[in-house]
């Protein structure tokens, strides 16, 4: 079953057709049709895996749930991390630029280039962007900037 011959599905009979494949757990109620299919794709390249190992249809099934639950806690962990990091990255930015002194003039300047980058740059980009712009705006809001 291809990506093409998913999509051709109407929604509401995705259900079906993916307990009929058997990979019924890749239906989520109100999820996104693309995310749906994707997830039984995933699931159906397991279960072609495992069908490689010549074992029953049952434990089939249950090594596919298995499987998915690995995939599952591993991605948990994936945000998890990811999450930490933009915590940390964040932390460091606002300590570096508290430690740095600047006149009004100065950060309203680094404020506007900075919206202009976070309008302008890469998603990838922008994250980090943000963090300084977000950075800055609370050192002028704070009044934290020289007067010379």
């Amino acid at each position: 079953m291809t990506k093409k011959e998913l999509n051709d599905i109407h929604y509401g009979k995705l259900k079906e057709k993916f307990e009929e494949l058997g990979v019924g757990g890749a239906w989520k109620a109100g999820a996104k049709k693309s995310e749906m299919i994707n997830e039984a794709l995933k699931q159906l390249a397991i279960v072609k895996d495992l069908k490689k190992e010549d074992i029953s249809e049952d434990q089939i099934q249950e090594k596919l749930e298995e499987k998915v639950r690995e995939i599952e806690v591993q991605e948990a962990e994936e945000v998890k991390v990811e999450a930490k990091k933009v915590e940390v990255a964040e932390a460091e930015v606002e300590a570096k630029y508290r430690e740095v002194k600047f006149t009004k003039e100065e950060l309203e300047k680094k404020i506007a280039l900075l919206n202009h980058m976070v309008n302008n740059g890469t998603p990838q980009q922008r994250t980090h962007f943000v963090h300084k712009l977000e950075a800055h705006e609370k050192m002028l809001a704070d009044g934290h900037y020289t007067k010379g």
